[in-house]
């Protein structure tokens, strides 16, 4: 019986650390998840967290509610470490935008600004809030007006 060449030692190797990888990753917690908003101009709710990013255009245009809010029920507690917020793709961007907080609570009533969201953010560049493992069941999201592709949550491991 030969022994493996090194080659395919190491390509085995490089195919265990792609497995590492994938079986370390970090799954989107926010996906399919009830979500709702203060209203509706285009799109719905639900579009933001199907884990499609709507390439060149957007899943969610809110009405000018002042403030207007997006929101996502993560059915369950969990310590959140991060919130991804992919905005419009149509390259109608505010670059003096004010910030979009964004929020997390327990109970849908009381909520904590964990982070917000600074001047321009796109589907290829998204906002990355760190929430720092604050315990929450619903994300929120306000401003004067949303405009958003996707939102993803990741918990703390």
């Amino acid at each position: 019986m030969r022994a493996p060449s090194s080659g395919k030692i190491k390509l085995a190797l490089a195919a265990l650390a792609l497995l590492l990888t994938f079986a370390r990753a970090r799954q989107n917690i926010a996906r399919n998840r009830p979500a709702t908003a203060s209203s509706t101009r285009f799109g719905h709710p639900s579009a933001v967290v199907n884990g499609v990013v709507e390439w060149g255009s957007y899943a969610l245009h809110t009405q000018a509610d002042r403030p207007a809010w997006f929101m996502v029920d993560l059915q369950g507690t969990h310590r959140i470490d991060e919130v991804r917020v992919y905005g419009r793709g149509d390259a109608l961007l505010n670059e003096d935008a004010p910030p979009v907080p964004v929020e997390v609570s327990l109970d849908a009533h009381t909520w904590k600004q964990v982070g917000a969201c600074e001047g321009v953010f796109t589907q290829a560049s998204p906002c990355q809030v760190h929430a720092g493992g604050a315990p929450a069941r619903y994300v929120r999201l306000t401003y004067p007006y949303l405009v958003l592709s996707e939102v993803e949550v990741f918990e703390t491991r």
